[in-house]
């Protein structure tokens, strides 16, 4: 009995057995459930124990490592299976700091337990990944211990002579098989080498693997550029699988994307170019024979997938690059990272020659380049810019075809081609919002049951058609024919029908808002703003039709107001236009409305700015992109990726709201769902899953995990003192952010009113009343539709009530804020609207605040105060807030509104 099961996390669901053992029955009365990793979170849905077919667990006491969003630890044994969080049956631990986060119950005597079954949160399934489950008697002897077992929406541990583990969907039937698609790998010959010296041969597929380096050529495109000219005739095509910080032995991927030798067999790869080794070089010269054999293993895997189908691929293993001195205090000068990285190329080439592979040698003519040139061609030291991609390109070329080629501006024509067959090929490859593709959402069903996979892994097979269609206008444009885009034969996407009005289970008439939409004016009409102010329009939609979703705003040196629009949300769907982009709004005649509109530039994904060094930072995941006019024609002139690996499996979580902080720092939060993966010219990569804001240093390229904050961060704010304040979007808390040890943690600031919550700020304008200054204002986009205002006590002293314990052991205990704590209290004034709602009726609304909507699809994402001392408040407007709960392509998103509106003191 408790057989011990010591195997892995399953590959896949059907039931795991252990060996018969012939333990005799013992007593347990504890039962423990453990992650053992740091910093993770716990959450439980249900435990059932069941002794002699009646479940115990309800009549024990349980305790937990520590409590996060309220999600105290006797949740897990209430009876309440409500999968969903909003149902207030969830366990919650606080991930941040944590160690091996555990739940346990006492039963308070010794059972024979005979079966345990563990129910999850739903949507957060993967946070159980690896845990345990362990039975202890009275004096807390284990009795039974399982191995890492994997996360599913239910499992059901039987406890017999063999102990058997099932795992299931929460309606009770068997979790369904993951389907095997890839091809079985196959007996590599010993001593197997490939035909060298290496070439290409008509029709190769070329693969490119590897992190940065290879990563940041595909934007360039100079590489293939060269080499495309060089091969006519050769109909060559190139597919970059490459992400910022992967090793050979390691692809860190959002859940559900499709592993690499599935991958490798869908492009049927005939070479493969493998670029690694600058991650790898920060363990260090006496570490280098470990990286040797590393390649040498990957190099046996690549062989053994057979990607083509046909034969055994050609592999290319490049050196790293030298790391350039920028002779810039703010980077590192390279000596150690150059001792460290002519180690790790030479393992490459002795792994190379011992496998029988081509290689190509990087580092010393990068080495050369950089001491024999005054020409920065890096943005960091460890990073080329597009003149060192120019010069790779060049070295490769001469490596691979064994004469020089040229970049010359003659093939401008053929780089723009391959630019756009890349940008095609990345949205395949890089798919944004991939957790509606292929991850935990993508089997999300609406109307006639249609899910969110059917119509979006369409669409992929939409784009490898398009990135093929463009082949052939890289082929003909490289032999000098006249070439169009012909994307007649792509099919058509999946059409969808709206769920909006209660069409399917996850449709909520009472946060949507009506498909009837006012006019900007008439919106105007239904506020209710505070005693003494005013809203006018700024600007909308219908004088300029670029203002589509705009999502967060800043306000230059100028003066003028420049607003990030998100039409594409929630990603670009194929054959259409890509229209995301960075506005500026000028006021010329100072009368609080935008006179005309600058389109900076087009950003896909824009979820966030900030402006920094005479440009502009902003996100377009999985990228960092600097932008910079340098002509002063209000248009991006200059345009580089300054960070790669931002994590992009749910775009509505993805790394957002950019904010400068007083220490010169860039601040951003991001959400659950995504993998980061971030280089930089310190140490190895900055791999991270974690729901969190994050420092970027653009001086010193640092970037650093700052404080947890899950699960849906939106909101970053500075008061003039410096105080940090940060708010969750999903949850709507709010926190002050204070370091605490040797981090910053989340503190409570305030008792939570409203949620979502997409942004915050501080109130600081010289056109508001004195006695507002240094007030937090929060924007809440459903339910409330408006502006809450809060007091902040930032002296100290002030007296705060809380609560402690539940149910009859609940009592409320009063403290004071310490010199340094923050703390609000609501400083609105009563509001009343009156809203139009979708079935014609109406529904008066009351509630504190500074400022409340009537307009249902009023959905404030941000606020900002502008040189002019008003409050700007930018508006999504769209009838569907929900990211999950409509399908992502539904029909009634709205991609043709967008508002922002101008609040100003009239007394003043």
């Amino acid at each position: 009995m408790y057989a011990k099961l010591d195997s892995p996390i399953p590959a896949n669901p059907k039931a795991q057995e252990t060996p018969d053992t012939k333990d005799t029955p013992l007593g347990a009365r504890f039962l423990r459930i453990e992650i053992p990793a740091d910093n993770r979170i716990l959450t439980l849905n249900e435990v059932e124990i069941s002794s002699g077919g009646k479940n115990i667990a309800r009549q024990g006491k349980a305790n937990q490592s520590s409590i996060g969003s309220g999600g105290v630890p006797e949740r897990a044994i209430d009876g309440n299976k409500n999968p969903d969080w909003g149902g207030s049956g969830q366990t919650h631990t606080d991930g941040f700091g944590s160690t091996n986060p555990w739940w346990e119950v006492d039963l308070g005597k010794e059972f024979i337990i005979d079966k345990v079954e563990v129910w999850n949160r739903k949507d957060f399934e993967k946070r159980l990944d690896g845990f345990t489950l362990q039975l202890l008697d009275s004096n807390r002897k284990q009795l039974y211990k399982s191995g890492k077992t994997k996360g599913a929406q239910r499992i059901k541990f039987t406890l017999k002579n063999r102990t058997i583990i099932d795992y299931m969907l929460f309606n009770g039937k068997p979790e369904p098989k993951v389907a095997e698609t890839s091809l079985p790998s196959v007996e590599v010959p010993g001593g197997y080498r490939d035909e060298l010296p290496f070439s290409f041969k008509k029709g190769d597929t070329v693969a490119i693997l590897g992190s940065g380096l290879a990563d940041r050529m595909q934007h360039d495109a100079w590489m293939e550029t060269l080499l495309q000219s060089a091969l006519k005739g050769q109909s060559i095509s190139f597919r970059n699988m490459s992400f910022s910080g992967d090793r050979p032995n390691k692809y860190p991927r959002s859940k559900g994307f499709t592993p690499m030798d599935q991958y490798l067999q869908h492009v049927k790869a005939d070479v493969i170019f493998a670029m690694f080794g600058y991650n790898e070089s920060f363990d260090g010269p006496q570490n280098a024979d470990n990286h040797k054999k590393l390649l040498i293993d990957f190099v046996g895997k690549l062989r053994s997938y057979k990607p083509s189908g046909e034969k055994f691929p050609r592999i290319v293993l490049f050196s790293p690059i030298a790391f350039q001195n920028l002779r810039d205090r703010n980077l590192p000068n390279g000596k150690a990272h150059n001792r460290n990285l002519a180690a790790y190329s030479k393992a490459t080439e002795n792994a190379a020659q011992e496998v029988g592979v081509e290689y190509v040698d990087l580092f010393n003519p990068t080495l050369k380049l950089f001491q024999e040139n005054t020409n920065q061609f890096t943005i960091n030291g460890a990073h080329l810019n597009e003149e060192g991609n120019r010069h790779i390109a060049e070295i490769i070329a001469k490596a691979l075809l064994k004469k020089d080629v040229v970049a010359s501006p003659s093939l401008a024509k053929l780089r723009q081609s391959i630019k756009d067959k890349n940008w095609t090929w990345h949205n395949r490859y890089r798919a944004t919002d991939g957790n509606d593709i292929w991850g935990g959402r993508s089997n999300l069903r609406f109307v006639n049951d249609q899910s969110n996979a059917v119509v979006l892994q369409h669409e992929l097979v939409m784009l490898d058609i398009m990135t093929a269609n463009r082949d052939k206008v890289i082929w003909h444009t490289a032999e000098g024919k006249k070439a169009s885009i012909d994307d007649s034969n792509v099919p058509k996407p999946i059409s969808v029908l709206s769920n909006i009005g209660g069409k399917s289970r996850s449709s909520n008439a009472g946060k949507e808002g009506n498909p009837n939409y006012l006019s900007a004016n008439e919106s105007v009409k239904r506020f209710d703003v505070r005693d003494g102010f005013e809203v006018n329009l700024f600007a909308d939609e219908s004088q300029f039709p670029e203002l589509i979703n705009p999502v967060q705003m800043q306000v230059d040196t100028k003066g003028r107001l420049w607003a990030a629009v998100w039409p594409t949300y929630p990603m670009w769907e194929p054959k259409k236009e890509m229209n995301d982009a960075l506005l500026i709004l000028p006021d010329d005649n100072l009368d609080g409305k935008a006179d005309r509109v600058i389109e900076f530039a087009k950003v896909h994904n824009p979820l966030g700015f900030e402006f920094w060094n005479g440009g502009v930072l902003v996100t377009s995941g999985p990228d960092l992109l600097f932008l910079r006019d340098n002509d002063g024609d209000d248009k991006a002139d200059e345009r580089y990726v300054i960070l790669q690996g931002l994590g992009t499996s749910d775009t509505h979580h993805a790394a957002n709201n950019l904010i400068f902080g007083p220490g010169g720092g860039i601040y951003w939060q991001s959400g659950v769902f995504l993998q980061h993966n971030h280089e930089h010219p310190w140490g190895p990569s900055l791999a991270t899953g974690s729901s969190a804001m994050y420092r970027f240093d653009p001086r010193r390229h640092t970037i650093a995990f700052h404080g947890s904050n899950s699960p849906n961060p939106h909101g970053i704010a500075f008061d003039n003192w410096g105080y940090h304040y940060a708010t969750d979007g999903t949850g709507g808390r709010a926190y002050q952010v204070r370091p605490d040890g040797k981090s910053w943690k989340m503190h409570a600031l305030l008792s939570k009113e409203v949620r979502p919550v997409p942004a915050c700020e501080i109130l600081s304008s010289d056109n508001f009343p004195d006695d507002m200054q240094g007030d937090f204002l929060i924007c809440n986009s459903i339910g409330f539709l408006g502006i809450k205002q809060y007091k902040l006590h930032r002296d100290g002293n002030y007296e705060l009530t809380k609560t402690v314990g539940r149910g009859k052991s609940a009592k409320k205990i009063t403290e004071k804020t310490k010199l340094g704590e923050v703390w609000g209290t609501p400083n609105g004034e009563k509001l009343k609207v009156t809203k139009l709602l979708a079935d014609g009726s109406k529904q008066d609304e009351e509630s504190d605040g500074f400022m409340l909507s009537g307009d249902k699809n009023f959905r404030p994402t941000d606020a900002i105060f502008g040189q002019d001392g008003g409050l700007y408040v930018s508006d999504w407007q769209n009838v569907i807030i929900g990211h999950m709960q409509h399908n992502v392509r539904d029909p009634n998103r709205d991609h043709k509104h967008g508002r922002i509106f101008r609040v100003s003191y009239t007394k003043k």
